[in-house]
């Protein structure tokens, strides 16, 4: 394997390698790829699909078959979402989405999609960082001498431009963008 590495040890304890590891509901592969997190995330989502069916059949009310969907389905969906969803492939989205498309068609109803929750969350975790001196990330977020749009990163690899820091900055910017044409 090309990506092979030493023994890794910690205050003299060795660590023991694996291929992949899930943490707090979250599976991170020695790759980073994260299409065995994407497959345990869509086999939950369409365990909970029977439920959204069978409140339909029972006629319950569409506003409530749509909270149970938001609070059982796209909270699953879209868990860490912030951490996966720019590295994922775009086999591994379309996986993802199918849930939420079976839901949309079940309920005869548009739903956001999974890239507006991303970005929601993305906005929502980057004013929390750059609100907070002490985050750790705080200091990769400063803005350009005009005071309006991010300075984005140098970014050598693809892996890097595709992680959070270059994707937040790059949603504000064009956010920016939007408002800045929009008046």
């Amino acid at each position: 394997k090309a990506t092979e590495h030493g023994v890794i040890s910690i205050h003299g304890n060795d660590l023991e390698q694996v291929e992949d590891y899930k943490y707090l509901g979250t599976t991170i592969s020695k790759s980073l790829d994260w299409s065995d997190n994407v497959k345990s995330l869509q086999k939950k989502a369409n365990k909970r699909l029977y439920f959204v069916r069978t409140l339909k059949k029972l006629r319950v009310d569409r506003t409530l078959i749509v909270l149970f969907y938001k609070s059982l389905i796209q909270s699953v969906l879209s868990y860490n979402i912030v951490c996966y969803f720019a590295n994922a492939k775009k086999d591994d989205l379309k996986k993802l989405s199918k849930p939420f498309k079976i839901v949309q068609r079940i309920l005869g109803i548009d739903l956001p999609p999974l890239e507006d929750l991303y970005q929601e969350r993305v906005f929502a975790k980057l004013k929390q960082v750059m609100n907070d001196p002490s985050h750790p990330l705080n200091e990769n977020f400063n803005f350009n001498r005009s005071g309006i749009r991010l300075c984005p990163p140098r970014t050598q690899t693809t892996r890097f431009r595709q992680s959070f820091v270059p994707n937040a900055i790059h949603l504000f910017n064009s956010q920016v963008r939007r408002s800045a044409s929009q008046t």
